[in-house]
């Protein structure tokens, strides 16, 4: 393989490894319920106050947001949810806020335990539950 086709797949694979990232972020946009609460235009400041948040790290996680797509950052430094991050809210017919939530809180453990099933041939949901699916 070439030079440039080698860099291609790091960068694929680095992207890949590093997709846990939008998982969290969404996850924790989920949980908030920002989906369903940010409707409108809101400031870091105003959405910290709102939820009971710190305004700086709040900031720097919507602007994580912002990367994804699910929202929106304006000129004068609001936010709003695009349609891609209102496909998180409840009731959404795509029903991603509720697959992202089983994704982290169900597969995400197992998964990053996945050594004990190969060493032990032991599913990793047991072992990390206590239970089976």
């Amino acid at each position: 393989m070439n030079q440039t086709g080698e860099k291609h797949s790091e960068d694929r694979l680095r992207s890949q490894i590093e997709a846990y990232h939008a998982s969290a972020l969404a996850y924790a946009a989920v949980k908030l319920g920002l989906p369903d609460l940010m409707g409108a235009h809101w400031t870091a400041k105003q959405l910290a106050a709102e939820l009971g948040l710190s305004a700086p790290h709040l900031l720097r996680f919507l602007r994580g947001l912002v990367a994804l797509g699910i929202c929106a950052e304006r000129s004068d430094g609001g936010f709003s949810l695009t349609d891609l991050g209102r496909s998180l809210a409840s009731g959404s017919p795509s029903r991603l806020g509720e697959k992202v939530t089983i994704v982290v809180e169900q597969y995400w453990q197992p998964w990053a335990d996945l050594l004990h099933t190969l060493r032990n041939g032991d599913p990793a949901f047991e072992h990390v539950f206590g239970t089976d699916v």
